[in-house]
Formats: C-alpha cells, structure tokens, sequence
C-alpha cells in the first residue's frame, strides 16, 4: 500500500515515470506497473529478469482493465472487491501460466548459452574457415583477371578483353549471391 500511495502521490510531487519503479533486495524484487486509473505492483524473486515478461505483463493488465472497466468502476465506487473475485481467480491462473512460461524461457536460456555456445562459437569458426578460403580463392582470380587484362591491353587484343569483361561479370554475380 505505500508503495501504491508513493507512485499516486509521485503525481502530486511530480516524479516522472514512477510506474517503471523497481526495488531489489536480496530475498525479494518489486516492479510496479502503472496503467491509466490502476497500479499493479509484482513481488519477485531477485533473480527474475523482468524485461524477458514485461511485454506479456503490461498486455494483460491493459486488456484486463480495458475489457472489466465497469467492474472496477463498481468495485471502486461501493469499496467492495467482491464483483471481481471471479477476476481474481482469472488472473491466479494467468499468472500460474506466467511463471510457467517464464522457467522455460530460462531453461531454454541456459541450454543454450551452456552447450550451444559452443556449437555456435565453433560453427563460426567453421564458416569463417570457408569464407577466408572463399574470398582467397575469389582474390586470387581477381589477381588473376587483373593481370590477363593488362597483358590484353597490352597486345591490344580486345577480344580478349570482351572475353575477361564477360568473365568479370560473372564473378561479381557470383560474389553477390
């Protein structure tokens, strides 16, 4: 509750964007959404990365006041919470949901930067294996074409320069793919 009073009266004192509000601690994190007429404050563990679920959060609470507005306005105006038990119960669920989703996502995290890392790090040492090879390869027949051409000029044999001007082109072509 006084942490709903601050952000409310974070207004008044004109404290900007209290609603991006978090408080950690060694047992417990807070992170506080503000939304239109509603406040909705999380307490997590210290080890919760937020931003992996802040989307899903602030989607949720956003359709869930827009859809129920009139039983907020009623629950409001007669002081009673009993019209949106059944909201409540919804959102036990939602969250249940949200937890769940939220250990695979960093089970999934962990897997991949333990072992795939590796096979990612490898798989790039790999490629740049065959680039390095492909682009000496390509240098060399630049090289290559270079000097055929000089010798043509040379002999002025343009013919030949047709032939290497044709041969050049492809190799562009076939860099660019």
């Amino acid at each position: 509750m006084f942490i709903s009073a601050l952000e409310k009266f974070s207004k008044e004192i004109n404290i900007q964007n209290l609603s991006g509000f978090n408080l950690m601690g060694t047992n417990l994190k807070m992170q506080i959404f503000g939304f239109d007429n509603y406040t909705v404050t999380f307490f997590c563990n210290p080890n919760i990365y937020i931003k992996l679920i802040e989307y899903e959060i602030k989607n949720y609470f956003t359709n869930l006041f827009e859809s129920n507005k009139e039983k907020f306005k009623e629950s409001i105006r007669s002081g009673s919470l009993d019209n949106i038990d059944e909201l409540n119960q919804l959102g036990r669920k939602w969250l249940e949901e949200l937890n769940k989703s939220y250990e695979h996502s960093i089970i999934d995290l962990e897997l991949f930067d333990i072992e795939s890392a590796k096979n990612l790090y490898n798989g790039l040492e790999d490629f740049q294996e065959i680039t390095n090879l492909e682009f000496s390869i390509i240098l060399e027949k630049i090289k290559k074409l270079k000097l055929n051409l000089m010798k043509a000029i040379v002999a002025e044999d343009f013919e030949e320069v047709k032939v290497l001007a044709k041969i050049f082109q492809e190799l562009k072509i076939k860099c660019a793919s």
